[in-house]
């Protein structure tokens, strides 16, 4: 059996063939409800392609029930995806109307489910959704039993439904939504019976420090890397700190930036990546209309400095050229099209254009008089729009 941290309350379990996903958070939705909720570890889109047997949801909060990234794990799957949710969350998978060959299943504390070689219990969990649960999982073909505490607050009810004898418990030490803060973690552990202790829900919001998470059994997982669970044994234990290290026991939490304040600077900087890239296409779909290599972009920023600061490759250059190809190629088919229609204009013009009359307008009844009489060409007055044209010229 492996685990994988998705962060925050995230969780992927793999045993053989089968896949269970818990919690996954892989999107920025919580940022559309608060903008203050910005993410600070990168999404790893690897996991967005799986497909698991069974995804559980244990809450209604955003970054447990993740709608983005239920939509991404479950549209037009042909997994055959069993979803075991919460009432409030089963309502929010349900009310999406998702395509797809999945399951949705409302789940709550006492209820089991078997997949496989696995079995799925719902366990007590003290949080502000009362429908929300913890879970109880037993691996009969690796004989694993692990605990996922989910949003809970210390509570003794709780702990008197937590069975003896587990190999692993993941728990929150956030402190914030409703769950416990490191203080009230290092009670919980300190009163169930578990091998090793790995902290979660830390970190994606918050500056969290897991390392100020005092357990003796306690092992650091590191986001989107397979937690050594089966590595951690009596002698490992006694180990000091750089040789577990080293061993992969437990990681510093490196992933996550310290503040708020880092996160924002680096996605100000991918943005302004992301502004040099449209900057540098700009400038050079400029050279290739006005063929002048020395043209700038809008800023004023010359192509030379734009390919300097970004580095330019030759997938880059492949990109750009494709795109000025494109949009070349379409200027001109505009540009043929606009002549044709001109052309058929003018035409159209000419054709039906009225007969342009030199003479007095023929409405009027003694210019009609006159023109019923037949006179010479000769004999005709050179300017027909004077008055004196009205008479017939002395014999």
């Amino acid at each position: 059996m492996k685990s994988i941290w998705l962060g925050q309350g995230g969780l992927l379990i793999i045993s053989g063939k089968l896949k269970i996903m818990i919690d996954p958070y892989l999107s920025n939705g919580m940022h559309d409800f608060d903008r203050t909720m910005r993410r600070r570890l990168k999404i790893d889109k690897r996991f967005l392609k799986i497909k698991p047997d069974l995804l559980i949801l244990t809450n209604s909060h955003a970054d447990h029930a993740d709608m983005k990234t239920v939509k991404k794990l479950l549209y037009k799957t042909r997994q055959k995806t069993v979803v075991l949710a919460s009432g409030r969350a089963y309502d929010r998978v349900y009310s999406e109307r998702i395509p797809g060959r999945y399951t949705n299943i409302m789940f709550e504390e006492g209820d089991e489910w078997t997949v496989g070689h696995i079995l799925v219990t719902g366990i007590k969990c003290r949080t502000d959704d009362k429908t929300a649960f913890g879970l109880l999982i037993e691996d009969s073909m690796s004989n694993k039993k692990i605990y996922y505490v989910g949003n809970t607050l210390y509570n003794k009810a709780v702990i008197e439904t937590v069975p003896k004898g587990l190999d692993v418990a993941y728990i929150p030490i956030t402190g914030r939504y409703s769950t416990m803060n490191i203080t009230d973690a290092q009670r919980f552990v300190s009163e169930i019976d578990a091998k090793v202790v790995v902290p979660i829900h830390y970190g994606m919001f918050d500056n969290v420090d897991p390392r100020k998470f005092e357990c003796k059994n306690k092992m650091i997982a590191k986001p989107y890397v397979v937690i050594p669970i089966d590595a951690e044994t009596a002698e490992t234990k006694k180990l000091s700190g750089p040789e577990r290290l080293k061993l992969g026991l437990d990681e510093k939490p490196s992933p996550f930036p310290k503040t708020l304040k880092q996160a924002i600077k680096a996605e100000k900087a991918e943005n302004k990546a992301y502004s040099m890239r449209k900057q540098l296409v700009d400038a050079l779909e400029k050279m290739v209309e006005y063929d002048d290599p020395t043209l700038t972009d809008q800023s004023g920023i010359a192509v030379a400095d734009i390919y300097a600061e970004l580095g330019s490759t030759p997938q880059t250059e492949e990109v750009v050229e494709e795109k000025i190809d494109k949009k070349a190629m379409k200027k001109k088919e505009k540009k043929k099209a606009n002549k044709s229609i001109n052309e058929e204009l003018t035409l159209n013009e000419a054709v039906s254009e009225p007969p342009v009359l030199d003479g007095p307008v023929l409405d009027d009844p003694a210019v009609e008089e006159f023109a019923a009489e037949e006179i010479p060409p000769e004999e005709v007055a050179p300017d027909a729009s004077q008055e004196d044209s009205q008479t017939p010229p002395e014999q």
